[in-house]
């Protein structure tokens, strides 16, 4: 009988004796079949579901990053809060300089106050986004389009007047200002839409031009490195991330421009992860491999050392070249300034937005794998119910795979060569350019190895002979003339007319008379130590010069 009817067609025949426990099956809406499967569904259970949609690699991924970066974030708040005591607590140096080994500086309380509420707003969403993630369980509620009210519109008719053609004309045109604003508002809204929602239009394109505002964060940040000095391989290892990022960026454009969103966004926020936690964390770990054994050295000598000022103050003692890079390391992590602010946090929060945007996708993957179960199981119910029906009806058609995605703007192959040529360019560039400043810097400054620590620096065109010392040392402690001192005068003067100079220590060297003028360029000099030098007068200038003095330490001949 069924070969009558066309392809597409089929005819159901009547009611079974079981139709009556169908109907009452048929009766039942997807709220209360979705409470009666949750209420079965155990912790672990739902869980497992929840985890095989979104993919148990994702929820790895997922839980390691936001719990690393909470922990990282809470300890930039000790950090800054209390730097010295951090370091004497990492370096186990509390019974060196009666706990006064490190000196290092503490941000103003108004910078204090708004970094840590930054990074305990960092916590709280990362620590939010676990709960979602692993504990909050998925909601009961089922919104059909069956079970919500149909409201009717009933429209009263009024017969107009002559007193109300004046109101109504007026209300025409209050209207269709109304309606232009509307207008304006909804096209700005759609406007919205295509570019950041993730099905969006131009989304793909938005998140071409999110890599501007990353690059030159990423440049602020490397010459900011450079000026502080960092050590050579840990700028090299930045401008590695650097370049990985723009290879990334143009792997993208130019090979998976068609890539969903949740992948590209994903790509992003572990280049954003690896900006804002692990370098930092890397800084910390190097500075301290570098300087641990020379500190033990240290320990060893105050045991053994006459109880005396000079013997006992390890500063003194200490590799002064590990010690200043040791330093410069660890502020590096800090934030002194409105500038470190922007500077410092602002992957952090990039990264922080961005996996909140991810988790929420992934969560929407869930439900829309969740709600397309439930209707297959309630279609199944439907036609296992009417399948003995005496009617026609046509076969469900099933919907290509290109209807259900949506077509977004795809751009000329020239175009994307052209942007991902610029991107490749950027990301040689970086390492280009830091292997340079790396060299003229470390070249200009070979002549002076008193200079423990220099900033690198290079502008094409410009001098290469130029050394911007940031730390001057140069101690005998032990002399074999200590009348006849080695004269350092010129030596101090070169170095401190570039105006970098944050360190100048000598001991058991020479000055004539008083201090080179040279020296009050200096305007960041924060530590100053002069034993047995033979400096007699301090320049007026001093007060005014070093605002920023923090140590001062002289010892010897008698100083005016």
């Amino acid at each position: 009988m069924d070969r009558i009817f066309s392809t597409g067609w089929t005819a159901a025949r009547g009611p079974k004796e079981n139709a009556t426990v169908e109907k009452l099956d048929a009766t039942r809406g997807p709220s209360d079949v979705q409470s009666v499967e949750s209420g079965h569904l155990t912790c672990w259970r739902w869980r497992k579901r929840r985890f095989a949609v979104i993919g148990w690699g994702y929820v790895t991924l997922m839980t390691l990053i936001f719990l690393i970066s909470s922990v990282w974030s809470l300890l930039l708040i000790i950090l800054n809060l209390e730097p010295s005591k951090s370091a004497n607590f990492i370096l186990q140096t509390e019974s060196l300089d009666n706990g006064h080994f490190w000196q290092s500086r503490k941000a103003d309380s108004s910078i204090l106050v708004t970094t840590t509420s930054l990074l305990l707003i960092v916590i709280g969403v990362y620590w939010y986004l676990l709960y979602l993630l692993l504990i909050r369980p998925p909601s009961n509620r089922v919104y059909s389009e069956e079970l919500k009210p149909k409201l009717r519109n009933f429209t009263i008719r009024k017969i107009p007047t002559v007193d109300t053609i004046v109101e109504q004309r007026q209300q025409v045109t209050q209207r269709s200002l109304i309606v232009i604003a509307r207008r304006i508002v909804r096209g700005i809204i759609m406007i919205y839409r295509s570019v950041v929602s993730p099905d969006g239009k131009y989304r793909k394109v938005w998140n071409v031009l999110m890599e501007v505002p990353e690059v030159i964060l990423q440049i602020l940040s490397l010459r900011e490195y450079m000026a502080q000095g960092l050590d050579s391989s840990l700028l090299y290892c930045y401008a590695s991330l650097m370049a990985l990022n723009a290879f990334v960026a143009f792997h993208h454009v130019q090979f998976r421009w068609n890539e969903s969103t949740l992948h590209h966004i994903l790509k992003d926020s572990i280049v954003d992860a690896a900006f804002a936690v692990f370098f930092p964390a890397l800084i910390l770990l190097y500075s301290l491999f570098v300087f641990q054994d020379d500190l033990k050295s240290v320990k060893i000598r105050q045991q053994f050392f006459p109880p005396r000022g000079f013997e006992r103050k390890a500063r003194n003692l200490v590799n002064a070249k590990e010690l200043n890079m040791f330093s410069t390391d660890f502020e590096s992590l800090l934030v002194l300034s409105e500038w470190d602010v922007f500077l410092k946090l602002s992957f952090s929060l990039l990264a922080c937005f961005r996996w909140n945007k991810i988790t929420h996708l992934l969560l929407q993957r869930e439900r829309k794998g969740r709600n397309s179960q439930e209707k297959t199981t309630d279609g199944a119910q439907k036609l296992h119910s009417t399948r003995n029906c005496k009617a026609v009806a046509p076969l469900p058609v099933e919907k290509s795979t290109h209807d259900t995605e949506q077509s977004g703007y795809y751009p000329s192959s020239r175009l994307r060569t052209m942007v991902g040529i610029f991107f490749m360019i950027y990301g040689v560039g970086c390492l280009v350019y830091t292997g340079i400043s790396v060299e003229v810097s470390r070249s200009s400054c070979s002549r002076y190895p008193t200079c423990v620590q220099f900033a690198h620096r290079w502008i094409p065109g410009g001098p290469s002979d130029v050394c911007e010392c940031l730390a001057y040392v140069d101690r005998d402690l032990a002399p074999a003339d200590a009348e006849n001192l080695t004269d350092v005068t010129d030596t101090l003067a070169f170095l401190a007319s570039a105006g970098k100079l944050q360190t100048v220590q000598l001991v058991n060297r020479r000055i004539n008379g008083s201090l080179p003028d040279e020296l009050q360029n200096c305007q960041l000099l924060r530590n100053l130590v002069l034993i047995h030098t033979g400096v007699e007068l301090f320049p007026s200038w001093v007060s005014t010069s070093f605002a920023k003095l923090e140590y001062l330490h002289v010892e010897g001949e008698s100083t005016d």
